[in-house]
This record gives structure tokens, C-alpha cells and sequence, in this order.
């Protein structure tokens, strides 16, 4: 019984994994209806766990399950994203600048993600790319020892990539400015330069959504909320 259990939430995880990813990558895009037979037939899932990842990604706030009619993904809804990223940026502010006071060498801890960005950035993988964005963001938490928080709202930022995406894939520039503001927010804290690096912060989150946000609703409204 236990196996047979153990089975099925390996399968629901995996399934959720697929969906989340082909949702955060835009492989299915916001207000798509997500044809889960084909997708979740790459895994060999049978009802029970796809259900119970569609459940899961609903609660998540992936997508939207509509009885007799389907499972759609969700639309971006910018007031979460605003939330979100705001919540991030008073973490990291607090977090990095305790870094900061102790003047606290990062650069040998994080220098091999910064590299991976480049590289992710000329191929233009966008899940490697993410991936070492996230790490990057991850290795200083634990080097401040706030490790268990990053794990704690990790799940929720990925609500905020595929808007991310969406605006590098429109404007190219930001995703090499990214790398270059990863760099600045560790010179920041290794200088011990609280106040600068706050200020990078605040760009670097794009707390107001100022980059992509007039020009993406306008190039594609139906991907939002309306609000």
C-alpha cells in the first residue's frame, strides 16, 4: 500500500512538474486550455495522479479548472506579481544588507552562476538561464543564513517568471542588464554599500513593473487579468 502510494505521488509530482514548467516557459500560454492526455501522457499518468496535480497547480494559481468545460492557464494577474515581487525585494533588502554589514566575500560563492547566466543568455535557454537566476538569488540567502526562508517563498516567484520572460523575450537588453545587476548587488555588499544597494534592488526587482508592463498589456491584453 505504501509503494502503490509513494507510486502515485511520484507521478503527481512529476505531472505537476511538466504542466508548471510548459505554463512558466509559455510552451502554454496564459488563457490556453491545456490538453492534459496529450501532455501528462509523456509520463504515463493515469487519472487519479493527473488529478490530483491539476488540483494542485489550481491551488497554486496556475491554472483554472472549469467544470464540464476544461482546465485553462491562468491568466497573469499583475496585482499578485506586484505582491510577490515586493515581498522579495524587503527580504532581500534586510537579507543582503545584513551581508552587507559584515562586508561578506560573495563572490567566490556566486561566481559560476554568473557565468552559467552568460552562457544561458547567449544560447538564449531561458529554463537554464531562470535556473542560475534563482541560484544566484538562493546562495546568498544561505550565506546570510536564511536558507529556510528562501525555500519558503521560492514556489511563489515562479508565478512571477513567465511575466519576466514575456518582457525579455520583447525587449533583449533586459536580459543581459539582469547579469549585470546580479554583478552590482554583490560588488554591494563585498563594499559594504548599504545604501547603493538598495538602490539596485529596486531596479533589479522592478518593484513597479515599469520595464515590460505598459508594453505588454498593450501587445497582448488578453493575458491578464483585468483589473
Amino acid at each position: 500500500m505504501t509503494t502503490f502510494t509513494s507510486q502515485v505521488s511520484s507521478i503527481k509530482d512529476q505531472v505537476y512538474n511538466i504542466i508548471r514548467d510548459k505554463i512558466v516557459y509559455l510552451d502554454l500560454r496564459p488563457g490556453e486550455r491545456i490538453d492534459e492526455n496529450s501532455i501528462t501522457g509523456l509520463v504515463g499518468a493515469s487519472r487519479t495522479p493527473r488529478r490530483e496535480a491539476m488540483m494542485m497547480l489550481e491551488m497554486d494559481g496556475y491554472v483554472n479548472i472549469y467544470p464540464q468545460k476544461g482546465t485553462y492557464v491562468s491568466l497573469i494577474d499583475l496585482n499578485l506579481i506586484r505582491e510577490i515581487i515586493y515581498m522579495r525585494y524587503c527580504l532581500e533588502l534586510n537579507i543582503f544588507s545584513e551581508l552587507a554589514s559584515k562586508a561578506v566575500l560573495v563572490f567566490p560563492s556566486i561566481e559560476k552562476y554568473l557565468v552559467m547566466q552568460e552562457y544561458a543568455f547567449k544560447s538564449r535557454d531561458f529554463p537554464e538561464y531562470i535556473d542560475n537566476d534563482y541560484t544566484f538569488h538562493e546562495k546568498l540567502f544561505d550565506l546570510a543564513g536564511h536558507k529556510q526562508i528562501w525555500n519558503m517563498i521560492e514556489s511563489k516567484l515562479h508565478l512571477t517568471t513567465r511575466f519576466r520572460i514575456l518582457g525579455w523575450q520583447s525587449c533583449p537588453e533586459e536580459f543581459k542588464s539582469t547579469i549585470d545587476e546580479h554583478r552590482h548587488i554583490a560588488e554591494c555588499i563585498e563594499k559594504n554599500d548599504i545604501e547603493d544597494l538598495k538602490n539596485t534592488l529596486l531596479l533589479h526587482h522592478d518593484v513597479s513593473l515599469s520595464r515590460y508592463y505598459e508594453f505588454l498589456h498593450n501587445s497582448n491584453p488578453e493575458y491578464f487579468v483585468n483589473t
